[in-house]
């Protein structure tokens, strides 16, 4: 997966998104943010066993793909990026 997107977009939908998403969970994946990024756009879903928040940002697509990541740890170093855009790159070995 390889993206570019402005940082402030991406911010605000990490924030939106993380409102769902269990903060302590038995299953891991509660506590992360689905990130999938296809079609010039990136799509962030986040989760718990009663809500769903489903948000979608413009984006530069280079490479298709998904990962989910913990929420509060990927919203906290996002923010502390420097620059206005972020281009975001995982490898192959790291998809399911």
């Amino acid at each position: 997966m390889k993206l570019t997107c402005e940082k402030e977009k991406l911010v605000e939908a990490l924030s939106n998104v993380q409102r769902a998403v269990s903060q302590k969970s038995s299953i891991a994946s509660l506590e992360g943010v689905l990130i999938k990024a296809e079609n010039s756009c990136l799509e962030l879903c986040g989760y718990n066993t009663e809500l769903g928040i489903k948000t979608v940002i413009p984006a530069t697509v280079t490479a298709n793909g998904s990962l989910v990541l913990n929420a509060k740890l990927f919203t906290e170093i996002v923010r502390k990026l420097p620059g206005d855009v972020l281009e975001i790159f995982v490898e192959d070995n790291l998809k399911t």
